[in-house]
């Protein structure tokens, strides 16, 4: 297996590839493939070509969670200096999904996750 792009690493494209998968780290380069010491008897190493198609993945949901914060930052950034009780109901609704930006409730879309998983999701970048 090869080097993955310089801007990601195997453990973490594991991690999604496979959960719970058991497997371990003999060292170096995070971007090198031949570093993991797969110890799974029931889950299948994954390919080079899934470690590359899970990093286009990956790189796919930061672009929305960049583009999804960018939107919602355009949103509240007329708000300041103004007074709560004067707001509109859909200026209210920009302040709140900022309070859940900063919870960590929402997903890449901007979507609220489930409250179990506040804390989680996509945080302020």
């Amino acid at each position: 297996m090869a080097l993955l792009p310089v801007d990601h690493d195997v453990p973490f494209l594991l991690s999604r590839l496979r959960p719970g998968a058991e497997w371990g780290w003999k060292g170096g380069t995070p971007r090198q493939t031949t570093n993991v010491d797969w110890r799974d008897g029931v889950q299948i190493e994954p390919t080079e070509a899934e470690y590359l198609a899970e990093h286009i993945l990956f790189q796919g949901e930061l672009i929305q969670a960049q583009t999804t914060r960018t939107d919602q930052l355009t949103r509240i950034g007329p708000l300041v200096g103004q007074n709560p009780k004067n707001l509109t109901i859909p200026e209210t609704g920009h302040l709140v999904e900022e309070l859940m930006v900063r919870a960590k409730a929402l997903d890449e879309n901007g979507d609220i996750i489930p409250l179990a998983d506040w804390g989680s999701g996509v945080g302020i970048p």
